[in-house]
């Protein structure tokens, strides 16, 4: 992979770290990213998880919005219920 520069406004650290050299080659990059199983770790953490979620919020049609509102009313009125004991 070439250099180039990359502002720090759009770059965030995370904990998951990959042991390469400066200027690896593509299918070594990738060979490492595979290896690491990084993109699995970030998706099981809480920000990926929220990525996710908005994935799916995005992705879901007029149905799937109803069902999760009625699922939200349900809860809230389980909530008030018990609140109101």
């Amino acid at each position: 992979m070439v250099r180039k520069p990359f502002f720090f406004k759009r770059m965030a650290l995370t904990e998951f770290k990959l042991d390469i050299g400066k200027t690896p080659a593509k299918k070594d990059l990738i060979a490492a990213l595979n290896s690491s199983k990084a993109f699995d770790n970030f998706a099981a953490t809480a920000w990926g998880k929220k990525l996710a979620s908005r994935k799916a919020k995005a992705a879901s049609n007029d149905f799937g919005r109803f069902k999760a509102m009625i699922a939200k009313k349900a809860k809230s009125a389980k909530v008030k219920a018990a609140l109101k004991k």
